[in-house]
């Protein structure tokens, strides 16, 4: 991801480029690194997997125990935690309550680690090291239009025209609440749940949301602008949140927005993901009786779901969550390695601390990182490796090893 939130595939950087760091701020390229090393793709256990050379180093999470545990036969409390190095250590106390205090001391640094190194370690802790993901802060800039009705309209409006079918009376009182700050007035068409979003005055170009979405390229053509992907958190948040009001469902805890246009859903997916929520596709079947005939079409699930999510500022109150209890971190996932061989990799060195965040926002390190296979959450940035040796790609049992989330 380059530090304006575009996409890059990792064979165009040059020397100069800004990429985005993990911490929002911009990395700066200054070499390019080229070369033949034996080659790993990463397989998340949620998420796209990427090929990195063996040499390259990631980033990740150690996952603890979520308290300290009773040894009887020692009769002490235990802490089990892990180094920056990726040392796994075991300290004992006296009581429960010096074990707690230890353990909410300890650093939540990240660990890097070469695939080399993790490959050394034993079966046990490997299952442990996680890969993650994080948020990204981009700066606040002026809108054309207002972002949650842009989101209704991508939900549920006319392709073509600013029109909106709603049945949900706080939708269209929220609506109604809008039209004074933009200057537009809200009318119902003859259809009683479909609304027409028109200009106060009634001239030629006066519609101020028409305008809008005609400038943005989005008549015909529904897609989020890259103002609205990468702006304020308050901007993506109020987005995202007139989507679900138009075409989220709740299901445990998260939302699940089926759409027709892949291109949409991948944006709605990086949006999610900026925000730091969790947020995947899936290809599926659905149908419906049109005319006495059934009639499928192929379709994407998006589901979301993490911490924050009753952050969202929805006007319907039915769709609203309470905040999410699970200890579990939603960003953070198991990791498969599958060994392909010697191969050609391209990455390159930045400043900084030298994380910087994929195309799927995943945290990684600049050392040779390589092509990842084009994903329908709007790519990692990268595609499949070239040049390797296909003799030592056929061997059996490709699996090196796997970490469970």
């Amino acid at each position: 991801m380059m530090a304006d939130g575009t996409i890059r595939q990792v064979q165009d950087i040059v020397e100069g480029d800004r990429i985005m760091g993990d911490d929002s701020t911009p990395r700066n390229v200054s070499s390019l690194a080229r070369g033949r090393e034996e080659m790993y793709r990463v397989h998340p256990t949620k998420g796209d997997p990427f090929v990195v050379n063996k040499s390259h180093i990631l980033c990740l999470r150690y996952s603890k125990t979520t308290r300290p545990r009773f040894r009887h036969q020692r009769g002490s409390w235990t802490v089990q935690h892990c180094d920056a190095a990726g040392q796994v250590h075991v300290t004992s106390f006296r009581t429960e309550e010096q074990a707690r205090v230890y353990e909410a001391a300890l650093p939540e640094g990240p660990i890097e680690l070469s695939v080399g190194q993790l490959l050394q370690l034993s079966e046990a802790h490997r299952s442990k090291m996680k890969g993650y993901r994080t948020a990204i802060d981009f700066a606040a800039t002026a809108v054309p239009f207002d972002p949650w009705t842009i989101g209704l309209w991508l939900g549920d409006g006319d392709s073509s025209a600013p029109i909106i079918t709603t049945t949900d009376c706080e939708i269209v009182d929220r609506l109604l609440r809008m039209t004074d700050e933009f200057d537009v007035v809200v009318q119902p068409r003859s259809d009683p749940y479909r609304f027409s979003i028109c200009g106060e005055r009634p001239i030629k170009g006066g519609n101020p949301f028409r305008n809008a979405l005609a400038r943005e390229g989005l008549l015909g053509n529904k897609h989020i602008p890259r103002v609205f992907k990468c702006n304020s958190r308050a901007t993506r948040l109020s987005l995202l949140a007139g989507i679900i009001d138009s075409d989220g469902h709740c299901s445990n805890g998260g939302y699940d927005i089926v759409q027709k246009c892949k291109g949409l859903a991948e944006d709605i997916v990086y949006v999610a993901r900026s925000l730091g929520f969790a947020s995947y596709i899936h290809p599926c079947r659905k149908g419906c009786w049109y005319d006495g005939a059934y009639r499928e079409n192929d379709y994407f699930r998006i589901t979301i779901y993490g911490d924050g999510l009753h952050e969202l500022p929805l006007a319907c109150s039915r769709k609203r969550t309470a905040p999410r209890r699970q200890v579990k971190a939603p960003l953070r996932y198991g990791l498969r390695l599958e060994e392909l061989g010697v191969g050609d990799y391209y990455g390159f060195e930045i400043d900084g601390n030298r994380r910087f965040v994929l195309g799927d926002f995943t945290v990684t390190h600049n050392t040779s990182t390589i092509k990842v296979r084009p994903t329908m959450s709007g790519g990692v940035g990268m595609s499949s490796a070239k040049g390797t040796d296909r003799s030592r790609r056929c061997r059996p049992s490709p699996t090196t090893w796997a970490g469970t989330s």
